[in-house]
């Protein structure tokens, strides 16, 4: 020891030496510290596995290709790797983050009309399921899911499939991200567990 006293930062950014703090707020302090250390560690750790095993995956997938006469372009998903007893599997999926373009204003004025144009009735419905789709949601977003859902309605009129087209020109992808999710199961006729990472969820 060097003889210097220990101050500490409390909220505001005032300094403080360690000696005026109760027993208590020093335990508190450096538990905090302490835990949120290891977590920082346990990050790091398991950023570290998810870029190995993504380089590893994207070797094998090398390999397989390089055998078929095939050069791969980037990163695939829908990738099932299992063990040889099917006890063990290794997913891999890539979601994509939608947004919409302007086209999607100008598909709603042709859905509208559309149920303008139609008779009432069960339309009334239909019309509810579109302001369902076209409502905003957390973050001021559309929602992409129910947008792209009335792409699968089965509705034969000129003006709507051109309002779905629009849907279609409309679509951006945000950004793209790509999930490992690991699974085990006792034999190989039970049900997959996922090997879960998430604090949350042990």
């Amino acid at each position: 020891m060097d003889g210097t006293e220990e101050v500490l930062t409390t909220f505001g950014g005032k300094i403080m030496p360690r000696r005026m703090f109760k027993p208590e707020a020093l335990l508190q302090e450096d538990l905090v510290r302490a835990l949120v250390a290891r977590a920082d560690a346990l990050q790091a750790q398991i950023a570290a596995f998810k870029k190995a095993a993504f380089d590893d995956i994207d070797a094998y997938m090398e390999l397989l290709a390089e055998k078929y006469g095939v050069k791969l372009g980037g990163r695939r998903g829908g990738i099932a790797l299992e063990s040889l007893d099917q006890t063990l599997r290794i997913q891999v999926s890539i979601a994509d983050s939608l947004t919409f373009g302007p086209e999607l204003m100008v598909a709603k004025q042709m859905v509208d009309a559309c149920i303008t144009r139609w008779s009432s009735g069960a339309n009334e419905n239909l019309r509810a399921v579109v302001d369902d789709a076209f409502s905003v949601g957390e973050g001021n977003r559309v929602r992409a899911d129910r947008i792209l859902g009335l792409r699968r309605l089965n509705i034969d009129d000129e003006e709507w499939l051109r309002a779905m087209g629009a849907i279609a020109d409309a679509v951006r992808v945000e950004h793209s991200r790509t999930y490992i999710r690991l699974y085990r199961r006792p034999t190989h006729t039970d049900q997959f567990e996922q090997i879960t990472l998430d604090l949350s969820r042990l």
